[in-house]
């Protein structure tokens, strides 16, 4: 026998169902980490409130909310940081969604508690995605490096720049830059790598607005927000001095994470980082006793014979030369991603150690061949180490051992399938005066 159902109580109970299940659309990623100290990055849709419990020695639980985050189509980007944890040990995460239990657990673990330790960290840069008709262009096959990645062992990653690529009016439109994030950060094999360990960046000119974007893009404050809700890193800047920079130690390295674009004065080669991003990285510097000190930028520092966006067209790099001399700042190694193609360089300058520089591209994107061409500016570099230029799309690791007075820095550079391709060796002692 049938039984009819009066219309309107059909669409009564229609309307009282909820429009959008809880979801847990990126699970979550391992952000800044100390011996004490656990942040992570994830994203969520559907929910009003989330709330992660971390279960282990000190553990507790912290509560977020959704409302008024800047998303795309609901994927709402959220960070949380836990405290006054123990060195060494392994925690287990688990996440509620409005009260309902997400069914994966998730395991992350604190950095031990030493000084001189083994360790390691990979670095690369220049990740582009195809995402839309641009994925005719590039259409995601290439993507297998980060399988060569994930397998690769280390205890974080460094991205050096250019890790999303934001094209032609992606970066004037809120909705379109965060859907750019959304979609790169959902791409199968770059979430799996990921999650795979802690994760720190910087940005470059394709993170923040149009190619060799600076200090005049206007539309800055929004790209360097969206970078900020998608890379948990330790927020260095101030009220007065924006910005995406801050500066992390793990053991004896410190790394001193700085923004190139948002006080870029390219015109007339004034300023890279500006005097309040400067004046807080020699701060930092003198503070710090670390063996190693890592600065990271975008932008390749040493180099003179690039035709580009090198830093040595800018009257701040003297700035920093003759601050490092005149204060005895010994450790320092700088970092860079930005060039399609990989290159270690050297230089020596009277009254100071040899300064190095590691620049490390691409992961993924168009591979810059000109420096194979002998009529190229570039195939002669007098500050290049031989058989350093790589002109393929690599990744690299840099090791830290030996003891306490004796420690060394280990490059290796990979290639996309996870072979070494050529190695350098730094040693502590031979960055002092």
């Amino acid at each position: 026998m049938r039984v009819a159902i009066p219309l309107f109580l059909l669409f009564s109970w229609l309307f009282t169902l909820p429009l959008q299940a809880q979801s847990l659309v990126c699970a979550p990623i391992q952000g800044h980490t100390t011996p004490h100290s656990l942040s992570f990055w994830l994203m969520v849709e559907g929910a009003k409130e989330v709330r992660l419990t971390l279960s282990g020695p000190n553990g507790t639980t912290l509560d977020l909310q959704t409302e008024g985050r800047r998303n795309w189509k609901g994927n709402i980007p959220l960070e949380a940081e836990f405290k006054g944890l123990e060195a060494g040990q392994e925690y287990l995460l688990t996440v509620l969604l409005d009260g309902l239990a997400w069914l994966e657990e998730f395991k992350f673990r604190t950095f031990p508690d030493a000084e001189n330790g083994e360790y390691s960290f990979m670095a690369g840069s220049c990740a582009f995605y195809g995402t839309g008709a641009f994925r005719m262009i590039r259409p995601g096959s290439y993507t297998h490096i980060f399988d060569a990645m994930r397998a690769t062992p280390s205890d974080f990653f460094l991205w050096l720049g250019d890790n999303v690529y934001l094209l032609t009016g992606e970066w004037n439109d809120v909705e379109r830059t965060y859907e750019k994030y959304t979609r790169t950060r959902l791409e199968p094999r770059t979430n799996a790598f990921l999650r795979s360990r802690p994760q720190y960046a910087i940005l470059d000119d394709h993170d923040f607005g149009p190619d060799n974007s600076g200090f005049d893009f206007p539309n800055k404050d929004m790209t360097s927000a969206c970078f900020s809700d998608f890379w948990p890193n330790p927020y260095a800047g101030t009220p007065e001095t924006k910005g995406n920079f801050c500066n992390f130690r793990v053991q004896d390295s410190e790394f001193f994470l700085l923004d190139d674009r948002y006080y870029r004065k390219a015109a007339d080669s004034s300023q890279m980082y500006g005097p309040g991003q400067m004046a807080w990285l020699k701060q930092q510097l003198q503070a710090s006793n670390a063996n190693f000190k890592f600065i990271v930028t975008g932008s390749q520092s040493l180099s003179e014979v690039n035709q580009h966006e090198t830093w040595s067209k800018f009257a701040e790099r003297k700035e920093l030369f003759d601050f490092l001399r005149s204060a005895r700042i010994e450790g320092v190694v700088f970092l860079s991603g930005d060039r399609h193609f990989t290159e270690f360089q050297r230089l020596e300058q009277a009254g100071m150690y040899p300064l190095h520089e590691l620049t490390c591209s691409p992961l993924t994107s168009i591979l810059r061949k000109k420096p194979l061409n002998e009529k190229d500016v570039e195939h002669v570099n007098p500050l290049r180490l031989e058989n350093t230029l790589t002109v393929e799309h690599n990744f690299a690791r840099l090791s830290i051992s030996g003891p306490a007075d004796e420690r060394v820095c280990l490059i290796e550079v990979f290639d996309a399938s996870g072979v070494v391709l050529w190695t350098q060796r730094i040693a502590a002692r031979t960055l002092r005066f």
